[in-house]
Formats: C-alpha cells, sequence, structure tokens
C-alpha cells in the first residue's frame, strides 16, 4: 500500500474538509432534527509537535438524537472522502460536538478574564 506524505493544511483543504464534514452529516441528519453550524476546523499541532486538524461542530437540537454510535465514526467516516479529494493525514483529525447555547457562551468569554 503506498504511503502518501501529509497533504499541507492550507484554507483550502480546511475548506474541503469542512464540505466533506457537512456533506457527511446532511447524510446522516435531517434539518428538522439538527443544524449543524458552524463547523470549524483548524490546524493543530500536538505535544510532539505533529499537526493535526481540530474539528468542532456545534449543534441545535436534541442531543439525545444525536447517536453517539455514529457520531463517534465521524473521523471514520471522513477519512476516505478526504482522501477522494487528495487530501493525506498522517494524524487522524481530532472532533468534538458542541450544543449551539454552549459555544455562543464561549464566544464571549475573555481568555483573559482568570488571569485578572
Amino acid at each position: 500500500m503506498a504511503r502518501f506524505p501529509a497533504t499541507p493544511v492550507t484554507e483550502e483543504v480546511l475548506e474541503k474538509v469542512t464540505d466533506i464534514i457537512r456533506q457527511t452529516l446532511d447524510e446522516r441528519f435531517s434539518s428538522d432534527e439538527f443544524i449543524f453550524g458552524p463547523i470549524v476546523v483548524k490546524p493543530r499541532i500536538d505535544y510532539y509537535g505533529d499537526e493535526y486538524m481540530e474539528i468542532t461542530v456545534v449543534y441545535e437540537g436534541d442531543r439525545k438524537l444525536l447517536d453517539p454510535g455514529w457520531t463517534l465514526g465521524l473521523v471514520r467516516r471522513i477519512l476516505p472522502k478526504m482522501k477522494d479529494e487528495g487530501i493525506h493525514v498522517t494524524n487522524r483529525p481530532s472532533k468534538s460536538f458542541i450544543p449551539k447555547h454552549e459555544w455562543e457562551e464561549i464566544q464571549t468569554m475573555d481568555p483573559y478574564d482568570e488571569l485578572g
């Protein structure tokens, strides 16, 4: 099996990955169940200095209907689609799902508030 070097994480790559995630969510969930957005994909560097993508999916809807078995496998579902788009990663993306009300609260927080 041929191994490809990791694709540099550019704005274009981040946009493609965001589109792949949105399409994958739309295949599973109806707009009557959930509204997804924003979907934020950011490049990150891990403890060892290796690059990976951090995926945050903000949603509105009943958390009880957010199938945990399916959402746990989101990264596994998007990796083949990323590969089809020519996006190769050496480190699996991390992902989290955050309810919209929590996301809005996080966005209004001052990161320096605790520091005085």
